[in-house]
């Protein structure tokens, strides 16, 4: 969804995805990357302070040094903080040694513009003294809707589990269960479910749970990469419940009232952001019981959910506009000048 958003947002540039690719070093070898790719940024993704381990800053430093750096465009920014909880929990220091950071801060101080996603990438930066950052949102965001549809209260729910990269104290395996264990107190109260995959890790899950339930009220959405269908699907819901940050960011741009099982810092960053802490719960911390209430409270209370939803998506789309305009204005001086 970021990418095709980036595409679409920019649709009278040629934006082409691409890093420290084979390609780019073959052209890097031979003609150069500047008459290919003229600029660079960074877009999307919790990728900002992205440990070695990652290969991300290194990959920004390549294209950065042979291309003019134009901005960041609605990054997450990874919380210091998450890291060393995640590397203590192994016993392990945290990799993110302060010459990383400053080799990551040098590289946002050669955008034009540093746009991030939310309040807390915001907050993290200004603690390391990086105070250029402003809040743009999710680029996937451009794809709210202009108008609210509203909900027909047929209790129909959409959940996405996942057990895929990083938790609050390894808490995986915790939110498979109360997840499992949600599903089967939904369709107790007569909830419809569709379970929705993101990756083949997901999609197993999903699986596995329906086949347990055995239930025909239980459903998979498929396939996992159509965003028309994806956005539609979701729209046609209720409620919707996630783990994976960004399908609950779909769930937002079709005005779905929606709670995030947050497992790592962006979650509650994107909540944040959008005026919806309420209704994000960590996943160190979630029960079955407790989710189930907060799913009732949600379907108490749908249409003015709905209404908050709407102005914080519409607010962040019209940020992205604006955000566009500027950078196509700094390219066009850019351009002048050189």
């Amino acid at each position: 969804m970021v990418s095709e958003a980036m595409h679409a947002l920019f649709s009278e540039l040629t934006v082409i995805e691409c890093s420290q690719t084979l390609l780019a070093r073959a052209l890097d070898r031979t003609i150069g990357l500047h008459p290919v790719f003229r600029y660079s940024s960074l877009a999307g993704g919790t990728l900002i302070l992205g440990g070695p381990q990652t290969g991300w800053l290194e990959g920004l430093e390549f294209i950065m040094h042979r291309t003019t750096p134009l901005f960041t465009f609605g990054s997450g920014v990874i919380d210091p903080d998450f890291v060393a909880h995640i590397h203590s929990l192994d016993g392990n220091t945290a990799p993110l040694a302060q010459p990383h950071i400053e080799r990551w801060l040098e590289c946002l101080g050669r955008f034009r513009i540093v746009a991030v996603r939310g309040i807390d990438s915001q907050r993290t930066l200004q603690d390391l003294g990086f105070s250029r950052a402003e809040v743009v949102g999710d680029p996937a965001l451009y794809y709210a809707q202009r108008q609210i549809v509203r909900k027909e209260r047929w209790k129909r729910i959409g959940i996405n589990v996942s057990h895929y990269s990083h938790f609050w104290n390894n808490s995986q395996q915790l939110v498979i269960t109360e997840l499992s264990r949600l599903v089967v107190l939904l369709l107790r109260e007569g909830w419809t479910i569709t379970l929705f995959p993101t990756v083949p890790e997901d999609l197993l899950l999903s699986e596995d749970i329906q086949r347990q339930t055995g239930s025909d009220r239980v459903h998979l959405h498929l396939p996992m990469f159509d965003i028309p269908a994806w956005l539609e699907a979701v729209r046609s819901l209720d409620v919707f419940l996630g783990v994976k940050l960004h399908t609950v960011i779909t769930a937002f741009c079709v005005y779905t009232p929606a709670i995030m099982v947050g497992y790592q810092p962006k979650c509650l960053d994107f909540m944040r952001t959008m005026n919806a802490e309420p209704w994000h719960s960590r996943s160190d911390t979630i029960s079955a019981t407790g989710l189930l209430d907060q799913i009732l409270a949600l379907y108490a209370d749908l249409d003015s959910v709905q209404r908050e939803q709407f102005a914080a998506a519409q607010e962040f789309k019209g940020r992205l506009r604006r955000f566009k305009a500027r950078a196509m204005a700094e390219m066009a001086e850019t351009t002048h000048r050189s």
